[in-house]
């Protein structure tokens, strides 16, 4: 079954990015991984980053936008917009969750 909803999900990526570990990587994201308690008592979220970087003009924007619109969480920065330090810097606490 979980085969099946990751094929599912390539498919519907398919006529943005027409490279198969894009694919991988961007459906890993949206279903997330797994969260681990450590023996030293932290907690590891197992939240997946993308960072995707290639010759301009390859959909790498329009991708990320299409993923964003199913799986609105996700937070959606460019680099015309950003800087390195709003990347690195900005954390925040959900305030329903209280998660950070």
């Amino acid at each position: 079954m979980e085969m099946f909803i990751f094929r599912l999900f390539a498919e519907s990526l398919r006529n943005l990015a027409r490279l198969d570990v894009v694919d991988m990587c961007t459906n890993t994201q949206l279903f997330g991984g797994n969260a681990l308690k450590l023996p030293s008592g932290a907690n590891f979220y197992g939240e997946i980053n993308i960072l995707l970087v290639g010759d301009p003009g390859t959909s790498k924007s329009q991708l990320f936008q299409y993923i964003h619109k199913l799986h609105p969480r996700g937070i959606y920065s460019s680099g015309r917009g950003s800087s390195a330090v709003g990347l690195t810097a900005h954390v925040s606490k959900e305030p329903e969750t209280r998660e950070t």
